[in-house]
């Protein structure tokens, strides 16, 4: 795999992992009601599966746009492979 494409995936990574601990403590302190208006639904499953997927995208696409904003620039693309 690229280095570029190995970057990016390991920091999107991390933001999913943020976004599902966020998920986490949301329901874990019961948010303005959040954990107690998914459980009674009619459907939790399909509820708590667009929230953790909202919260995935948005957290994953920061990280990745925060990691590519960070990187260094000395004339040439740290990440460009020489072999």
């Amino acid at each position: 795999m690229p280095k570029l494409l190995r970057f990016l995936a390991v920091n999107c990574a991390m933001g999913v992992a943020i976004g599902l601990i966020f998920l986490g403590m949301l329901l874990a302190t019961d948010t303005a009601n959040l954990r107690t208006l998914i459980w009674t639904s009619s459907n939790p499953a399909i509820a708590l599966l667009l929230l953790a997927m909202g919260l995935c995208v948005t957290f994953g696409s920061a990280f990745i746009g925060t990691a590519v904003m960070l990187m260094p620039y000395n004339g040439k693309l740290p990440y460009d492979d020489e072999d």
